[in-house]
């Protein structure tokens, strides 16, 4: 597991739930994911990142799907 993987597993709440965290910084979260991760490097990623994002603020769930869907592409 990566270093930024642990320290977002430790602080996710604290992240997500700060009121200046908004859609720019779900897109910055987002985007820092490298487009170029092996499929068994991404699943940690999507395991912890994915669920921790819309569980405090479910209007990030159409943030979420576009970037799946661009992943997916």
């Amino acid at each position: 597991m990566t270093s930024a993987l642990i320290l977002w597993q430790r602080h996710n709440v604290e992240i997500v739930t700060d009121p200046s965290f908004a859609e720019e910084e779900t897109l910055q979260l987002l985007g820092s994911i490298p487009s170029d991760l092996k499929s068994e490097a991404l699943l940690p990623w999507l395991q912890l990142v994915l669920p921790s994002l819309v569980q405090f603020d479910r209007q990030r769930i159409p943030l979420v799907i576009e970037w799946i869907i661009r992943k997916a592409a």
